[in-house]
């Protein structure tokens, strides 16, 4: 279960969000640890996985981190969790990650490891194959999972709402970032909505003007017609009466 005290009180975004602590901080690894799925590496399932990806917030094991290594670091940042130095950016993505979450989303895109295991329940959502006759499977599901439009979507979404909860600076927990995400959603969405409305408008009462417009200047051209051919039948002082008289309406 995820653990119900996140390590706000020791884990602030710094004004450089780039800026690496020269480890994991030991109170986000225990909330880490906590988070459903993370105790086996999103691939193959392997117990206590010490690298991750930070691209997907997701805990991989050593053989794994290797295959994601060899995709590049446009599709997939590995870093180990007690070797490497971490960005507070890169934190924040793996406690707004998790191995489930990611695991649940390839199944809802068939992108899951295994039709066996997209049978088994939600909550105990993680590769169900062993290690010791499924390794080129694994190397094939990396090699394309990780890859495609839903990979990229997923990695882009998570980026942008890391983002967001960077800027409050103080970590408050998961549901609270989710919460405070939602409300920037629907807010962004109401403005939407708004613009839209308003340019509607705008656009209805510009073609009522424009109606108005044609409309007057056909009155007004009938109007002509009818002055020049009443004017023809008149002499000539009369005529140029009712022209002036035509010209000024």
């Amino acid at each position: 279960e995820i653990s119900r005290s996140p390590p706000s009180a020791l884990f602030h975004a710094s004004n450089n969000k780039n800026q690496s602590s020269s480890s994991f901080p030991p109170a986000c690894l225990k909330f880490l640890q906590s988070l459903p799925g993370n105790k086996r590496c999103i691939d193959c399932g392997q117990l206590d996985p010490q690298w991750a990806s930070a691209t997907y917030g997701v805990l991989l094991c050593l053989r794994c981190s290797g295959r994601h290594r060899g995709l590049g670091v446009q599709f997939s940042f590995v870093r180990s969790i007690s070797m490497d130095s971490w960005s507070h950016i890169q934190i924040l993505s793996m406690l707004e990650g998790g191995n489930k979450q990611l695991s649940q989303f390839f199944e809802r895109h068939s992108l899951g490891p295994s039709p066996k295991s997209q049978q088994q329940p939600r909550s105990n959502s993680y590769p169900s194959y062993t290690r010791s006759n499924s390794a080129p499977m694994i190397d094939d599901i990396v090699d394309k999972r990780y890859i495609t439009k839903a990979a990229q979507f997923y990695r882009e979404q998570l980026a942008v709402h890391v983002q967001r909860v960077a800027k409050d600076g103080e970590y408050k927990g998961r549901e609270v970032a989710r919460r405070q995400s939602k409300g920037v959603k629907a807010t962004n969405t109401n403005n939407r909505r708004s613009l839209e409305s308003s340019s509607k408008q705008g656009r209805k009462k510009e073609k009522l003007l424009n109606g108005n417009t044609n409309e007057n200047e056909n009155v007004k051209q009938a109007s002509l017609g009818r002055y020049s051919s009443l004017s023809s039948s008149l002499s000539s002082p009369e005529r140029r009466r009712f022209e002036a008289a035509a010209a000024a309406s």
